[in-house]
């Protein structure tokens, strides 16, 4: 049995995500400790997982000193391997100031640039109009690496050495880590991604487009628990989703579930596009969890059969529903899959939401809609589609077949072991060359 370390920055996403990977891991025999920042706190121990607070790196800059700290934590507590946010840069740092095997996880499709592969931010499929050709993605790879190189200078000129990469080279300095090979700028993750430390991408490799992997990159599969507790907020929401739930199983409604996520939220124009369709499809019935908004939404034009809520259960709701409305986040359009709910993309323009979408798109799983481009009524045609087109369905059976191939092989399994004690365990090694603490730490593993 060996002791894992999970180091996460306890955003919903890749929190839910880890916690499938933690569950699989201890009945495979391992040890867990989690490590995130406090707003995980509570999640984190409901889990049963004993939990380490690092500190909140989106609320405030990280110095020298606490990455040391980290790196001292960690080196107390000599977990055999250290599983790492891939947007946590100076936890990684700290693990390789530690001493340890260190892997990177990944929430996002492929940030890497490969032949008719086009950056995430971009709704581009590969093969489809100018943009898809090989030179349209290509340029579209360019375009992005000039903008962030921009940026980078512009960023580095006015903040100096509080910029977050000339910290993390200063201290990659320090501890002797090897930053000038290792630093990747020309992939799509900001500030970089690692060229060489491995990398677990916690997806169907048959979700993205068709491209080979890099050799440090491991596709897993997605990471969805079907047993996963969700706490309501609120009694009035649950009392809201168990009448809809009721309604649809005694009756011909089809339920529509709307997923925004916990980053985008559903703006004003596809409010009304929305309320406009299902007045006239009384037969369907949305709900819609909104987080706080609701409170300030205009619900004049709200139909009957539109359910607004803060809080919804959203893997019990896309185990029933017809069809799903969702923003692009790649852990809700696992999850459609995994109950193999048809989806309606509406991207929020964010992150990775227009690349998701896209695949959605290519692989046939569901349609998009577009608030600055299509007319209301075609909120009615497309939803009307995507729950009654068969190869929709045969697409969505496809995935679905293959992402469970990954949790029936036991892929994710197979690939920690050997990275603890197989093939794998070099890719994983430490590439410190220490002039702090760390030889000290390398000499009591040894």
């Amino acid at each position: 049995m060996a002791h894992i370390a999970f180091i996460t920055n306890g955003l919903t996403g890749l929190l839910f995500a880890s916690f499938e990977m933690v569950r699989r891991l201890r009945a495979h025999g391992h040890h867990i400790t989690y490590w995130a920042p406090e707003l995980a706190r509570d999640a984190v121990i409901r889990e049963g997982l004993p939990f380490h607070a690092i500190p909140d790196f989106q609320a405030k800059g990280v110095t020298e000193s606490d990455m040391d700290q980290i790196a001292e934590n960690l080196d107390t507590h000599s977990p055999d391997l250290a599983l790492i946010d891939t947007e946590l840069p100076e936890v990684v740092l700290a693990a390789q100031a530690a001493c340890l095997q260190t892997v990177l996880l990944n929430t996002w499709m492929s940030i890497w640039q490969h032949p008719g592969l086009p950056p995430l931010h971009r709704s581009i499929q590969p093969g489809v109009g100018w943009h898809g050709s090989s030179i349209g993605v290509n340029l579209a790879w360019t375009r992005h690496r000039l903008t962030r190189r921009m940026k980078h200078i512009v960023r580095r000129c006015w903040h100096g050495r509080k910029y977050r990469v000339t910290r993390l080279r200063a201290y990659s300095n320090k501890i002797g880590f090897p930053h000038t090979k290792e630093f990747d700028f020309d992939n799509w993750l900001l500030p970089f991604s690692f060229r060489s430390l491995p990398i677990l991408t916690l997806h169907a490799h048959e979700l993205d487009f068709p491209h080979t992997p890099r050799d440090h990159v491991h596709y897993v599969g997605p990471m969805v628990n079907p047993n996963r507790q969700e706490s309501p907020s609120h009694a009035t929401d649950l009392a809201i989703v168990e009448a809809v739930l009721s309604r649809r199983q005694s009756s011909n409604t089809r339920l529509i579930y709307g997923g925004f996520g916990s980053h985008f939220i559903a703006d004003d124009r596809l409010l009304s596009a929305l309320f406009s369709a299902f007045s006239e499809q009384r037969e369907w019935e949305l709900i819609a969890p909104l987080g706080d908004r609701v409170s300030s939404i205009d619900v004049s034009k709200k139909p009957a059969n539109v359910h607004l809520v803060t809080w919804a259960p959203q893997l019990a709701l896309l185990q029933h529903a017809d069809a799903a409305i969702i923003h692009g986040g790649i852990n809700t359009i696992d999850e459609c899959i995994h109950y193999k709910t048809p989806m309606l993309a509406c991207s929020g323009g964010m992150t990775d939401m227009p690349g998701n979408i896209a695949r959605v798109v290519h692989h046939r799983l569901g349609l998009s809609y577009d608030v600055h481009r299509d007319s209301p009524e075609a909120v009615t045609k497309s939803l009307d589609r995507v729950m009654t087109d068969p190869d929709i369905k045969e697409s969505l059976k496809a995935q679905q077949s293959a992402a469970e191939r990954y949790a029936k092989d036991k892929v994710l399994e197979c690939i920690i072991d050997g990275f603890l004690e197989g093939d794998l365990a070099s890719s994983a090694g430490v590439l410190t060359l220490s002039r702090s603490a760390s030889p000290q730490a390398a000499a009591s593993r040894t």
